[in-house]
């Protein structure tokens, strides 16, 4: 399943740069492993996504219908990651702070009681 989310991500940079190499840079993985997710996908979809030239690729009639299912997948996807993410970049949860009961006035007991 994760290996079927990063061919998307792969088939998705494609359409959107147009090459093998310009997908590889927006991803930061290789040219090699940008066309092996490619023809994995292809392979077992039994379709041919991109019609090929030297020097650019464009979709097949097959590729336009998948590419805003697969952009809708990738988004999602990226959505999720940013929400785990974003879970843990704030603190969460109770801190328990015991002082002794003649530090009541000092300014530490002050400044701690603003977070109460």
């Amino acid at each position: 399943m994760i290996e079927d989310y990063r061919s998307l991500a792969v088939f998705v940079a494609i359409a959107d740069t147009g090459s093998l190499s310009a997908a590889g840079r927006r991803l930061k993985l290789s040219t090699s492993v940008i066309s092996h997710h490619l023809s994995r996908l292809e392979e077992r979809q039994g379709v041919t996504l991109f019609f090929r030239s030297t020097r650019s690729m464009s979709l097949t009639p097959e590729g336009q219908i998948a590419l805003d299912p697969a952009r809708r997948m990738v988004a999602a996807g990226e959505e999720a990651l940013d929400a785990i993410h974003a879970d843990n970049e704030e603190p969460v949860g109770s801190l328990h702070v015991a002082m002794p009961a003649f530090g009541e006035q000092s300014k530490l007991h002050q400044a701690l009681w603003g977070f109460a």
